[in-house]
């Protein structure tokens, strides 16, 4: 990039000149105010609505404790063998009797 010449830096000012006299004279509506807060207002809203992973991020985080904690539950409770084979065990979640003769093919 070469450095700007003084004859294309004055064509720049002289353009910043000119605007800055357009500017002002410049007519204003009465009701420039609220057109402005109008503006801000709907920019404010769309700035802070959330969006729908937002909100679920935040439903997720609040079950995670619970789950972990029935998590635990069940596995602390599966492995205490009170008397139940494995059949019985994998009976308690599996619900098709196809799956429980296979399971119990495997049963020790």
């Amino acid at each position: 990039m070469e450095p700007m010449g003084e004859k294309e830096f004055n064509n720049i000012i002289n353009a910043f000149k000119a605007v800055h006299k357009e500017k002002e004279s410049l007519e204003v509506s009465s009701n420039w105010q609220t057109n402005v807060m109008r503006t801000i207002r709907k920019n404010t809203i769309d700035q802070y609505q959330t969006a729908f992973f937002d909100i679920f991020q935040q439903f997720v985080w609040k079950i995670v404790p619970v789950s972990c904690a029935l998590l635990l539950l069940l596995c602390f409770l599966m492995t205490q063998n009170s008397g139940l084979s494995d059949y019985e065990m994998a009976k308690l979640f599996i619900n098709d009797p196809s799956d429980l003769s296979f399971i119990s093919l495997y049963n020790g």
